[in-house]
């Protein structure tokens, strides 16, 4: 006990960062968005069939987006437009944003709709890039 009164301020940060643990996985789960580093991206597609959806603009999809992606609007977007796009309430999805993408509406719709698990590609496209992982492009003269 001499000890923790002896050093109560690396105790005290001990618990801070035990705190900030804690509460960074519960505002993932509170969310219901995981966010998922491009590695954890790839298992999701590969293993578990995961669908991605690419918020972001018509000319950034077209430069460069994860092969398979499907570049969607997520304004009014409701149940039988998640079905035309392919997406079975029991498939993960995988969300690609840019800095200024908002996922709230669209994640209460996924869960909505029974999706299991929803991945955000943590870093958006560069992290991708930054990877040197494969980029599919639709842009013209590309």
């Amino acid at each position: 006990m001499e000890f923790v009164l002896a050093n109560w301020e690396l105790f005290a940060g001990v618990a801070v960062v035990a705190m900030l643990l804690v509460a960074t996985g519960s505002m993932a789960s509170i969310s219901g968005v995981i966010p998922a580093p491009p590695a954890q991206v790839v298992q999701a597609i590969n293993r578990e069939k995961a669908v991605v959806l690419d918020l972001r603009d018509e000319e950034s999809f077209a430069q460069g987006h994860l092969f398979g992606a499907k570049n969607v609007d997520a304004t009014g977007l409701d149940e039988q437009g998640l079905r035309g796009l392919g997406i079975g309430s029991d498939d993960p999805v995988i969300l690609v944003t840019g800095p200024r993408d908002s996922t709230g509406p669209l994640v209460k719709l996924l869960k909505a709709y029974g999706v299991p698990t929803i991945y955000q590609l943590k870093g958006g496209i560069q992290s991708w890039k930054d990877d040197n992982l494969p980029l599919e492009s639709t842009a013209a003269g590309s």
